[in-house]
């Protein structure tokens, strides 16, 4: 029996969780040149990074497990895919063009260098719009994956977790010099391709299909659970740190396609389904806070890299006190943004969009 719609509380909780991850690991990716290697604060900001590595994955995940509760007994491929490009394509065009125009203004002229198509479909305009590209991958696919899913269940799951696996070997052996692929994909084509993101998508089924939020089988287990997602995540950095010595890459060094990032996200996941009730004790004000913050997480995603950029240029987080005053400004002016185009939105005088 899959997992019931009205418990979306939950998914907004964990919604809103991927969306702060994702933020502050780009903030601290603006922020790690002003820095000296090896500090402190420096070493704080690899171990953040690697901490919230869930994010991305969890949003995916999110995906897979409501298509799968909505979908699995009743698929209409129209009403599909009208409503996922009603929610995404006038949002991503619109801000794609804004990005767009502010970094050929005021950065260089002709340094976002693609072809149209790629601008559009690919999502080159700025380094976070790979996902709208691979996500909607993953929605042409959905009706296959959902079909071979039902037929094959977990068997499913796993083969999908060893591919996986084996992708991130291959990519951390290039990128450590290793081997040589006869492709080479730096970071954001690997994560444009929807084979890196695959595996979580349909995890999300899986998870949805048991209902495990309620399954006192794994709930009685949780805290080892949690357990080796925390030490995974302790390797994860110790790992992340060594990579860093041994390729002086901190992009290969971190990046999102590799074995303990895979285990870690995988454990945080299902440990944070089990968990999800302690979650939703927290203070009634700032659980309404945290849902807003998920209400407009989509347009927050579009538009916080434009902010990142803008800031840059007033703000240099090179103190704890600019780093604190960047990262609140980062946030205020991206949910502000955010808002003001559902407002816009509201006063077209055409179907309002939905995000």
């Amino acid at each position: 029996m899959s997992y019931k719609l009205e418990r979306l509380l939950y998914l907004d909780v964990l919604r809103a969780l991927s969306i702060l991850g994702v933020i502050l690991i780009h903030i601290i990716g603006a922020s790690f040149h002003y820095w000296e290697k090896g500090s402190l604060v420096w070493t704080v900001f690899i171990s953040t990074d690697q901490l919230f590595r869930f994010s991305v994955p969890l949003f995916v995940f999110i995906s897979g497990f409501t298509l799968y509760a909505k979908y699995n007994n009743n698929f209409n491929f129209w009403k599909f895919y009208k409503k996922r490009i009603v929610r995404i394509l006038p949002w991503y065009v619109v801000w794609s063009l804004v990005i767009y125009l502010y970094i050929h203004f005021t950065v260089v002229p002709g340094f976002v260098n693609y072809p149209t198509w790629k601008l559009i479909l690919l999502g080159k305009v700025d380094y976070h719009l790979y996902f709208v590209s691979m996500i909607i991958q993953l929605y042409l696919l959905f009706p296959l994956l959902l079909w071979i899913f039902k037929k094959f269940k977990l068997y499913f799951v796993l083969l999908l977790f060893i591919l996986e696996a084996a992708l991130y070997t291959a990519l951390t052996l290039d990128g450590q010099k290793i081997i040589h692929l006869p492709w080479r994909l730096y970071e954001q084509q690997q994560y444009l391709f929807f084979g890196t993101w695959i595996f979580y998508f349909v995890f999300g089924f899986w998870v949805s299909s048991k209902n495990i939020v309620q399954a006192s089988n794994f709930r009685k287990h949780r805290h080892i659970f949690l357990l080796l997602a925390t030490a995974i995540l302790a390797y994860a950095i110790y790992n992340s740190l060594q990579l860093i010595t041994a390729t002086t890459d901190t992009n290969v060094a971190t990046r999102s396609t590799r074995i303990p990032i895979l285990l870690y996200s995988t454990l945080f996941i299902f440990s944070a389904f089990l968990y999800l009730e302690i979650l939703l004790k927290i203070n009634e004000y700032l659980l309404k806070v945290i849902l807003y913050f998920a209400n407009l997480s989509f347009l927050v995603y579009l538009t916080h890299t434009l902010v990142i950029r803008i800031l840059g240029n007033f703000i240099l987080p090179n103190s704890l006190f600019n780093l604190f005053i960047f990262t609140t400004l980062v946030f205020s002016a991206s949910i502000l943004l955010a808002q003001l185009s559902v407002f816009v939105a509201s006063k077209i005088p055409f179907r309002k969009f939905q995000f």
